[in-house]
């Protein structure tokens, strides 16, 4: 499929863990030309910058509500920047401005 890059575009995609969240983001952002930008991934990232397992950094994250925020944070960057597809459990929450349909 060849389309142009929309700009300015930012798809959000909710759910659980387990529910195909990044299955489905990584299929729209290759139909569309677009970034994939993960929760996941970012807290992934935050455990490595750290010298934690994913493991230490969510027991670490249930006493320190800016864990969340920092994630929230490297999420929001990058869709503030448009052009991206983002999965997460709220992400759709974080997407300011948007006209969700």
């Amino acid at each position: 499929m060849s389309r142009s890059k929309p700009e300015r575009l930012v798809i959000t995609i909710g759910g659980l863990h387990g529910t195909g969240k990044s299955t489905y983001a990584r299929a729209l952002a290759e139909a569309f030309g677009l970034k994939h930008v993960s929760a996941g991934g970012a807290f992934r990232r935050l455990a490595e910058s750290f010298g934690l397992t994913l493991q230490e950094l969510t027991e670490k994250a249930a006493g320190d509500r800016g864990i969340d925020e920092k994630v929230d944070g490297m999420v929001r960057e990058e869709a503030l920047k448009g052009g991206v597809v983002v999965d997460g459990m709220i992400s759709a929450w974080m997407a300011e401005n948007a006209h969700v349909k």
